[in-house]
């Protein structure tokens, strides 16, 4: 098992430090083609390249828009 140590590593049962690995959703599938997805995680891995963490950035926008958290 996974021991997390900050700074977005963690520790597995080796003693080896991995990254930390989140998933994203982007919406349910019949919403978006499959073109629509391959732009937006183009989008996204541009984002992360330049240091900017995309779900701190939609967590951001959906507080600015006021709509609540499932």
């Amino acid at each position: 098992m996974d021991s997390l140590c900050g700074d977005g590593v963690s520790i597995n049962a080796l003693g080896r430090t991995v990254p930390l690995r989140l998933n994203m959703g982007l919406c349910p599938y019949p919403e978006m083609s499959f073109a629509e997805v391959r732009d937006n995680m183009r989008d996204l891995h541009k984002q992360i390249r330049n240091r900017i963490n995309p779900l701190q950035e939609r967590y951001e926008q959906k507080s600015l828009r006021g709509k609540p958290r499932r």
